[in-house]
């Protein structure tokens, strides 16, 4: 499924390979239906073969796309193997960027919690329209291109411009912008399905682990155990609702 085109599919067509919309038809989903097969050319990759074309595979060629019958010439062989790599587009979500949000927990007991910055550091908070305009401001962020990778995000303070949430020694933190290479890949998180089943988790773009709540405080998080980082409730406690912001 195309990444930029949601319902949309690889499949072929006259043995091409298009990118179409999925039409509801059975040989549609044929068409766009492969079997991952040992790779032809005896590496440790793939190979893709057509389901409703047995013996012909996805291959490339003069920089195009086709299902091809199997053909034993070593062009054919590599030309037809392929390797799974990380994805150049590093979200699974959308977020709209450069406008301001509140992200807001969906741990059950705790939804009527937000992220905020305090004294540098990141927290949540009970947040409600009866609250101060400083704890509002606190709370709200605008979402902006990843620092350091332009297909994630980073998080500006409403209330502080040019400071962005981070992460240093596990902890968020809210620190200003310092022109360092560390800090744009310590404030970039790459937004993906939540973890919890519903909203949105953040992933540290040079760590391997996620924003997380644990005790009011904000930190980064793998859940391999340990405090702030245990597994209990930890898919909860890494999902996030985007929601209007409490400082428009």
């Amino acid at each position: 499924e195309a990444r930029n085109f949601p319902g949309h599919y690889l499949r072929h067509s006259s043995s091409r390979i298009r990118r179409d919309p999925r039409d509801g038809s059975a040989t549609f989903d044929q068409d766009a239906t492969f079997c991952a097969r040992a790779a032809l050319d005896g590496s440790g990759n793939f190979s893709l073969e057509s389901k409703n074309l047995p013996g012909s595979y996805l291959r490339h060629r003069d920089s195009e796309l086709w299902v091809d019958p199997f053909q034993n010439t070593q062009l054919y062989l590599q030309d037809a193997t392929w390797a799974v790599a990380s994805p150049w587009w590093k979200s699974g979500v959308n977020l709209p960027v450069n406008t301001y949000k509140s992200f807001q927990v969906v741990t059950p007991g705790f939804t009527d919690r937000y992220m905020r910055h305090y004294n540098g550091l990141g927290f949540t908070e009970v947040v409600s329209s009866t609250s101060d305009s400083g704890l509002k401001q606190d709370a709200t962020f605008k979402i902006v291109a990843g620092l350091a990778e332009s297909s994630c995000y980073s998080f500006e303070s409403r209330n502080f411009p040019g400071h962005y949430l981070r992460h240093a020694y596990s902890r968020i933190r809210k620190d200003a912008r310092d022109g360092s290479v560390l800090f744009d890949l310590d404030a970039t998180f790459c937004a993906q399905p939540g973890r919890h089943g519903s909203g949105v988790s953040f992933e540290s773009y040079n760590f391997n682990n996620y924003i997380r709540h644990y005790n009011s405080e904000l930190w980064t998080a793998d859940g391999s155990g340990g405090t702030w980082n245990t597994s209990f409730s930890f898919d909860a406690d890494v999902s996030w609702n985007v929601v209007s912001p409490w400082a428009p």
